[in-house]
């Protein structure tokens, strides 16, 4: 009988002994599989993170390449300095809830209507921010709407009065005045003066009330990443043409 227990003792630890080398086997395969998606995982989320980085360059690039044709186009009518909207555009980004790049479509579409010009227009770009903050955030609605109240104030108001901005017949006279006598600055100062007086301050609020910090921080992160793709088209544009030799070899 004790010949018996010894034998079953020593088969159940076999068995266990067995058993346990099974499980060790399994778990170091389970953490091998778990390392291999863990890379791949990784992988996969840099591959996304500088497709990402890609497109947000592409963005930066296309909204400063249009800004530059319509100054070319308009023969800078505007006496625009290209250094100064680049460092309005960032700075409205920080105080707005519009990342740089819409600031900077705001600015190559605003520059299409060629009678505002100078101080003028570099007003008129934080105004359509808050115009289109306070009424709804459509930058490009607010800048062809105040564009041609700015670029032909006695008919143009007539649309921005539609959208809830006040004029009083007194303004509205004195601009009509203005801009017959040849003094169309002087009109479009009393269209901004307007829209300051009802809109002013508006983008500022959004940036600094409730989420609007992190969608501020989030736009400043959006710039890392213009140029992380940056670089990565830049080393693209290295290898394009070993990449064209290869194509055409396959034909």
């Amino acid at each position: 009988m004790a010949d018996n227990n010894v034998q079953y003792t020593l088969s159940l630890k076999d068995l266990m002994t067995s058993k346990i080398k099974e499980a060790n086997v399994a778990a170091t395969a389970l953490e091998s599989t778990m390392s291999i998606l863990g890379v791949a995982a990784g992988a996969f989320a840099g591959i996304e993170f500088l497709k990402g980085s890609v497109e947000a360059f592409n963005e930066s690039e296309q909204a400063s390449a249009q800004l530059d044709a319509t100054l070319k186009s308009t023969a800078n009518a505007a006496n625009l300095n290209r250094e100064a909207l680049d460092e309005q555009a960032l700075s409205l980004m920080n105080t707005s809830l519009f990342d740089d790049d819409a600031i900077t479509h705001t600015q190559g579409l605003l520059a299409t209507f060629t009678n505002i010009k100078d101080a003028i227009y570099m007003d008129a770009v934080p105004a359509i921010a808050d115009l289109a903050t306070k009424l709804g955030g459509d930058l490009q609605g607010a800048t062809i709407q105040v564009g041609k109240a700015l670029n032909d104030p006695i008919h143009g108001i007539t649309a921005l009065s539609r959208a809830g901005v006040s004029f009083s017949e007194s303004q509205k006279n004195v601009i009509e005045k203005l801009q017959k006598t040849g003094d169309i600055a002087g009109a479009q100062r009393i269209i901004l003066a307007e829209l300051n007086k009802e809109f002013a301050g508006s983008a500022l609020a959004s940036a600094t009330a409730g989420t609007g910090a992190y969608t501020v921080l989030q736009h400043q992160m959006g710039n890392v990443k213009e140029e992380i793709g940056g670089i990565v088209v830049a080393i693209g544009n290295e290898l394009l043409p070993m990449f064209v030799s290869m194509v055409e070899g396959i034909h």
